[in-house]
């Protein structure tokens, strides 16, 4: 089959682990991630795209700013897929901020005019409500309503190492001095004002978005400048989530002058169902190009793009396949283990299931030894059950965070120092 040009895919937030991020973790690879991505690689590979033949993935440090993530890991993955093709140009297919990374490198002054299609999935071209309860709280805006549940998962997982890691007592600080990507996804000027005040449950007024502490900056400049994007002749898609809950603006009240909730403290949000969660259509739809829709939500519309990436891309599935509804995770366990010297996992019949440092099956159970010092185990709790996980400690001492992820509600069970040689858990 002919292929015009090779693919550049770039994940989104957490989509990347190695080393650049947490150190001894190795080369760059999806990790707890891979229930999210596998999918549509997997989708692309029945198109006919092969990794490092014509399909190559660009991971990246998603703690740091979008530019720095664009010069340092996008351009060497272009250049590679430019070389190993003979081909001059690349096209980009990106997820939620990897929209943002592609944008960062197209809009700059080292572009290399060497990008035909853009394909953006849910990319929140004019930021997102969700990131002001991370970048002006450090806060999870979840507490409720509970869509995008693994993307929590991985949210709660690697800020609890990252605290570790960095020896940060709490989440803003963490944010704010290791994490400045987190800024450049919060609502832009595009995406107009988001916060406003009530008074005696009367409304009082919207607080100009141009005005709140908490800006936007790059995406201010990348938007002012979007016209660069159209005279380059790059033909842009846009797939955006719809039919889910998701917020589009937040009612605050003013608090005293702090580090913390400086614009204002949410007391409650209003929702649209025009959006997947956690980007809403309207974000996505900021750039201009070809529209397109998926029922799901942010995680979801991953395993549902195969049709839509075909005719785009103008090519055919090359192979005969049956079509597997995708189902989502609506029960899952989380574990992460620091201090650790091993973990063996069992089920109900005295069968080991697992005992080594990596450990893949379907998306039901990941289990990765990241570094030298944590272990992080994702069992799909709808699949797989009456498990027993023996978690063995250093010194008799070892710090454990178990979250219990169901379709309603994030419960924390364990998050402290255990002071015992094995730990076990029944799932």
């Amino acid at each position: 089959m002919f292929f015009k040009y090779p693919i550049v895919f770039i994940p989104g937030l957490f989509g990347s682990i190695g080393s650049d991020i947490i150190p001894g973790t190795g080369e760059f690879r999806f990790g707890p991630a891979e229930y999210v991505y596998r999918p549509i690689i997997e989708d692309l590979n029945k198109l006919g795209y092969r990794l490092d033949e014509n399909l190559f993935i660009a991971f990246y440090d998603w703690r740091k700013e979008n530019i720095y993530s664009a010069q340092k890991y996008l351009i060497p993955v272009i250049k590679k897929a430019k070389q190993n093709t003979k081909k001059e140009k690349v096209n980009i297919i990106c997820h939620s901020m990897g929209g943002i990374v592609a944008r960062a490198y197209i809009q700059s002054d080292f572009y290399e005019n060497d990008v035909d299609k853009l394909i953006m999935i849910s990319t929140p071209n004019s930021g997102a409500v969700n990131a002001y309860y991370f970048w002006a709280g450090g806060e999870l805006p979840y507490k409720e309503y509970s869509d995008s549940l693994f993307f929590k998962i991985l949210w709660e997982g690697f800020i609890w190492i990252l605290k570790i890691i960095h020896g940060e007592k709490d989440n803003l600080s963490l944010l704010h001095n290791y994490f400045p990507s987190v800024k450049d996804l919060l609502p832009s000027n595009e995406y107009g004002d988001y916060l406003f005040i009530e008074k005696n449950n009367k409304f009082i007024r919207f607080i100009p978005v141009s005005q709140i502490n908490s800006k936007n900056e790059f995406l201010n400049i990348l938007n002012k400048k979007i016209y660069e994007m159209y005279q380059k002749g790059i033909k842009v898609y846009l797939i955006a989530g719809t039919g889910k809950q998701t917020r589009k603006y937040l009612c605050v009240e003013k608090t005293s002058k702090s580090k913390r909730w400086f614009d204002g403290k949410p007391k409650y949000e209003v929702y649209t169902m025009n959006g997947d969660g956690t980007v809403t259509e309207d974000s996505v739809y900021t750039v201009y190009g070809d529209r397109y829709k998926i029922k799901g939500d942010h995680v979801e519309i991953l395993k549902e793009c195969r049709n839509i990436l075909s005719s785009i891309l103008n090519v055919k599935v090359t192979r005969r396949f049956i079509r597997i509804k995708h189902r989502k995770m609506v029960n899952i366990y989380s574990i992460i283990a620091s201090n650790i010297d091993g973990i063996s996992i069992s089920n109900n019949r005295g069968c080991n299931v697992m005992f080594n440092n990596s450990y893949i099956k379907a998306g039901q159970l990941y289990v990765e030894k990241l570094g030298q010092n944590f272990y992080w185990i994702i069992v799909n709790n709808d699949k797989l059950k009456n498990l027993t996980i023996n978690i063995k400690t250093k010194d008799k001492q070892a710090k454990v965070m178990i979250l219990k992820g169901s379709e309603n509600s994030i419960v924390k069970k364990v998050d402290g120092v255990v002071n015992k040689e094995n730990f076990i858990l029944k799932i």
